[in-house]
């Protein structure tokens, strides 16, 4: 059984390495249970500021019940350690990937990858006849015409081909409006086995080198997110230097 941390209203697992998380996942036949719902979410800094928003507050409820909450941020475990809840390590989507995605592949596991890339979706493809990739259409998140049409294609696939987990990189919050839709359209189909769905983010451009990730020294120092914004200033400067201070105050509610 995974150790579990409350922090910061999330359920954090707290393991030295995603090695028991690949394990657990693959030793479950479902993902459907009544206390958790079937969702892989990494959290860092900034995705717990956007939930933390007034208008995501309805979605931060529904992620907390996530089946597997990983921490993917190092302000995350060291805050946890200030408060005495000490997260065993920072466990990283990018990390975890690579490592599932290759024993789902050697276990001829049915996979369904939602991707924002058609590049993505024909290097993932071309590593397995197991996996299927959907590149995804530019949507809004308030687009339900559309959003029904790709959950309605998405569902005729996990049934069709028993698929058994589900990769969604398209960041937040499109990723988790999916994976909600989804779970909420297969949950009342009979007999149907239910799917993990993985919000990865940006995971799968790491793994296929479309995107760098820091050297492992800098992971290490928790800097990686250095690394990040010097190769996208202009995109990650709002990010980490003006959202991220929010992280301050949700560190200062957790004291009260």
């Amino acid at each position: 059984m995974l150790n579990r941390i409350n922090f910061l209203d999330y359920d954090f697992i707290s393991e030295e390495s995603n090695t028991s998380v690949v394990e657990d996942i693959l030793s479950n036949v479902s993902f459907d249970e009544s206390n958790k719902l079937p969702f892989l979410i990494t959290p860092n800094v900034d995705y717990l500021v956007k939930l933390n928003r007034t208008e995501n507050y309805w979605l931060k409820q529904i992620l907390i019940q996530s089946r597997y909450i990983l921490p993917d941020g190092m302000p995350i475990v060291l805050g946890s350690r200030f408060f005495n809840k000490n997260l065993s390590s920072r466990l990283t989507g990018s990390d975890l990937f690579p490592s599932l995605w290759k024993k789902l592949i050697y276990l001829s596991k049915n996979i369904l990858v939602l991707s924002s890339s058609a590049e993505i979706s024909e290097k993932l493809e071309m590593e397995s006849p197991t996996v299927k990739c959907m590149t995804m259409p530019f949507f809004s998140t308030d687009d339900n015409s559309l959003i029904d049409k790709i959950v309605t294609d998405c569902v005729d696939i996990i049934i069709r081909k028993k698929i058994y987990i589900v990769f969604i990189g398209l960041g937040f919050p499109k990723q988790d409006i999916l994976a909600l839709k989804l779970y909420e359209a297969l949950k009342g189909k009979p007999n149907q086995p239910m799917p993990l769905f993985c919000m990865l983010g940006a995971s799968f451009e790491f793994y296929l080198n479309i995107k760098k990730r820091a050297p492992i020294f800098w992971q290490k120092l928790g800097a990686e997110w250095f690394f990040r914004f010097v190769n996208e200033p202009t995109r990650l400067f709002r990010r980490y230097f003006i959202d991220s201070w929010a992280f301050i105050q949700i560190l200062f509610r957790e004291s009260k």
